[in-house]
């Protein structure tokens, strides 16, 4: 299921077509990386959420009562017609008073701070919209990189990407992955295998997202220097020749004998 939303028969994803199709055949095709506010566009993500007042209905039919301490997290979104700009309000959530909204716009760029790129520079390679506006996605394409580009070549693909949801049922996030994010199905995929060794570093929605995003960022920077020497470290190591003798003197000095 690819979840991806529809409104007046657009899908609301866009994705980097010099990097491949997708599996559903959905979506805006650009040609190369593109900037946060080109690809908002490109996938009809550039609109806001709200937080407005949650309304019941009084047990007399007529009058209308506030929830307390509660709030509807609604998308706000513009559009232009032949009389001018319409504005349409769609509800999305029932979340705390203290909910901090974190509008696709943020997001994205939080995904740009955290591949060191600045808030202009072309790198979004997909960017989505799923489950009727609930959640956002927004995929950063790290590059390949080659073990052994001589030798057994093995080709690794590497993604960083920010997830997102305005209904309060999860955190902001991002994590690195191997899965190009093209749908919920992908989505589900790599958040999973991330989640599976630890690689996710959450955000809650309340008023100190802020701080905990920029530490976010410094994490991983720290993390992408462990990736770095662990590639060179793999490469010195398949540089090493040697048999059986010497692979059998590795495991008797790293495992002892039952």
């Amino acid at each position: 299921m690819h979840a991806i939303e529809i409104k007046n028969g657009e899908h609301r994803f866009a994705y980097n077509g010099q990097n491949g199709g997708t599996w559903h055949g959905l979506g805006t095709r650009v040609e190369g990386y593109s900037t946060v506010n080109d690809m908002l566009v490109a996938a009809i993500a550039n609109w806001s959420v709200e937080k407005q007042p949650l309304y019941v209905q009084a047990p007399n039919g007529l009058d209308l009562v506030e929830v307390p301490n509660k709030v509807a997290t609604v998308r706000v979104e513009h559009t232009l017609n032949a009389d001018g700009v319409d504005t349409e309000y769609a509800p999305l959530g029932v979340v705390g008073k203290d909910y901090a909204v974190e509008q696709n716009l943020d997001a994205a760029l939080w995904a740009v701070d955290l591949v060191g790129a600045s808030g202009g520079d072309a790198v979004i390679d997909t960017m989505g919209v799923l489950h009727d506006g609930r959640e956002f996605f927004v995929g950063v394409d790290l590059g390949t990189l080659v073990l052994d580009p001589d030798g057994i070549g093995d080709v690794i693909k590497r993604y960083l990407v920010v997830r997102n949801r305005h209904d309060g049922t999860s955190s902001l996030c991002a994590f690195p992955t191997m899965t190009r994010v093209v749908c919920h199905n992908t989505l589900t995929a790599a958040w999973g295998g991330a989640k599976r060794s630890s690689q996710i570093h959450n955000v809650r929605h309340t008023s100190g997202k802020d701080n905990r995003k920029a530490e976010a960022v410094q994490a991983m920077g720290i993390a992408q220097a462990i990736s770095d020497k662990f590639i060179e470290s793999a490469g010195a190591m398949m540089e090493i020749s040697g048999g059986h003798d010497t692979l059998d003197l590795v495991i008797n000095t790293l495992w002892e004998k039952p």
